[in-house]
């Protein structure tokens, strides 16, 4: 393929993006009610970026230190965007889709380099333009889309190093060593990437290993660092929260839970695969032909595998949800690798169709023409033809389908957050003193359209919360036994909850109902109930 004709396909899988993401965009403004995000967690990065805008600090109640946002340096891009005037909200979902269409590109771009082939490019864009997680991803106001680009733009460069040299393979560990900024387990990526240039060191340039090492532990060692001086902890409060509210202390490392460790690593495996086109994922075969018959592709293709496979690991032993937690949210870079291969198989299938037979000359009387098939008779290549149309055209039904329907389920969950934690927030905004003091299940959009003085039951901005859920069992009497008192503690006037979450405590003569929030069908909140409290 003419480096022009791949211009023109970029340009068509740009195009099938956009349209991606204008029908999202008008669904999910036809279906819920106003224009909003499809997570809560989107607000927190919002709230913290602009009490920094405003100068009150890395905070979600001004002026208190928080390490509620796992992706710093999302925080730091979108807090200029409080100076442009206007909807934050709107300028954020902006560069998520500008974020998106780079990703689009250097899905392309890394494809073709891995296999040498700028088929394989366009068709590994045109997944990425038309995956569904991406497009959900690019308007949720997450981080998704910036680490995706970082990880791209470090796997990108690690295939260049055969071109470029040593710089490009310091520029490789660099960008992984940012993206690890806006997402912390994209560092469990290093020792892959530095892996490859010890397998290949005889052919590329790999540089000083020093040099690698100084740039990880300073993104690394700048990241504790940051979190240390937020909360005197190495990691974010979110890990440490969630861990805690699922699942209390935990126990040890046994046979027990290593066998749990290997379910939940092949269930992300299976999710992966299931995240990619069912018909398009019959050609992943293919891609071990490819990696048997062409050594220095089968690396790079081997390389890309390797991304899946620790991507699963590293969220099966967090147990922070699998693959398809939250639409993918923490597994962007394995569905691009996984677009990756699936393109190479499609490819590998098509010029198996395409290919003549090896008795093509005799069949055609001696005479040079039309490439005879391997598995068709002679003089039938339209059926060839038809049978790679057939398989594009399917594929293409399927994926646009699979778009609409998640174009559905966007615009749901967007509502779901609306409909719930936004209208708490504005209701505490209308109702409440301005100096109250209000307890969440929810801390992001509450906080950021309710404007008061918050205390985060699960801890994401209250580490003393995150004692409590972690010396007691998930949903017990005790739990909110002890909760019960650390609201006390705190003075806290109001709490908004999901009742379910802390059955007793929702229950307790100190809790007065005074606005109930019901959301049918939510399917971005933890439960179809948001109750708000007075503290009596």
């Amino acid at each position: 393929m003419s480096r022009a004709a791949y211009r023109v396909g970029l340009a068509i899988c740009l195009g099938l993006a956009l349209m991606g993401t204008a029908l999202y965009w008008f669904q999910s403004v036809r279906q819920a009610d106003g224009f909003g995000f499809p997570l809560d967690d989107s607000w927190i990065h919002l709230q913290i970026a602009r009490n920094l805008a405003a100068g009150k600090g890395w905070s979600l109640n001004p002026g208190v230190a928080t390490a509620a946002a796992t992706s710093p340096l999302w925080v730091l891009l979108i807090a200029p965007l409080f100076y442009l005037g206007g909807d934050a909200a709107t300028w954020v979902k902006f560069l998520g889709v500008v974020l998106y269409l780079v990703n689009v590109i250097l899905v392309a771009d890394v494809a073709a380099l891995a296999v040498g082939d700028r088929r394989v490019g366009i068709v590994a864009g045109g997944l990425a333009a038309l995956q569904p997680a991406f497009l959900w991803a690019a308007l949720s106001g997450m981080e998704t889309m910036l680490y995706l680009s970082l990880f791209l733009l470090g796997l990108r460069s690690l295939l260049l190093v055969e071109r470029r040299g040593a710089s490009s393979a310091y520029a490789s560990t660099a960008w992984l060593a940012l993206a690890g900024w806006a997402r912390p387990e994209l560092w469990a990526l290093l020792p892959l990437f530095w892996g490859y240039l010890l397998w290949r060191r005889q052919e590329l340039p790999v540089g000083r290993w020093w040099v690698h090492g100084l740039i990880a532990m300073l993104a690394v060692g700048g990241f504790v660092a940051f979190n240390m001086a937020l909360w005197n902890h190495p990691t974010p409060a979110t890990l440490m929260a969630k861990r805690a509210h699922l699942g209390g202390e935990g126990g040890g490392i046994g046979a027990a839970e290593l066998w749990v460790w290997a379910n939940r690593f092949f269930a992300s495996i299976d999710q992966a695969l299931r995240s990619q086109n069912i018909v398009l994922l019959t050609c992943l075969a293919a891609v071990l032909l490819v990696i048997h018959r062409q050594l220095v592709v089968g690396k790079r293709l081997l390389l890309c595998l390797g991304v899946v496979v620790i991507g699963a690991a590293v969220i099966a032993m967090m147990d922070l949800g699998g693959v398809s937690f939250q639409t993918y949210r923490r597994s962007a870079h394995m569905l691009a690798s996984m677009n990756v291969l699936v393109a190479a198989g499609f490819v590998a299938v098509y010029d198996f169709l395409r290919a003549p037979s090896p008795d093509a000359d005799e069949l055609a009387g001696g005479q040079k023409g039309p490439a005879t098939r391997l598995w068709l008779r002679s003089g039938s290549d339209l059926w060839r033809d038809l049978v790679v149309l057939c398989l594009v055209g399917v594929a293409l039904a399927i994926q646009t389908q699979a778009v609409r329907a998640w174009a559905n389920r966007y615009a749901n969950d967007v509502r779901s957050i609306n409909q719930g934690d936004v209208a708490a927030g504005h209701w505490l905004a209308a109702n409440t003193p301005v100096d109250a003091h209000v307890a969440v299940n929810d801390v992001g959009a509450i906080a950021y359209f309710g404007q008061r003085r918050i205390f985060d039951l699960i801890g994401l901005a209250s580490p003393e919360s995150i004692e409590v859920l972690r010396r007691t069992p998930y949903l017990s009497q005790e739990r909110d036994r002890q909760m019960k008192e650390l609201l006390l503690a705190q003075q806290v006037d109001y709490v908004v909850a999901f009742p379910h979450w802390f059955p007793w405590l929702t229950q307790d003569p100190m809790l007065h109902e005074v606005q109930r929030f019901t959301v049918e069908d939510a399917t971005a909140l933890a439960g179809e109930e948001i109750i708000i409290y007075q503290v009596k």
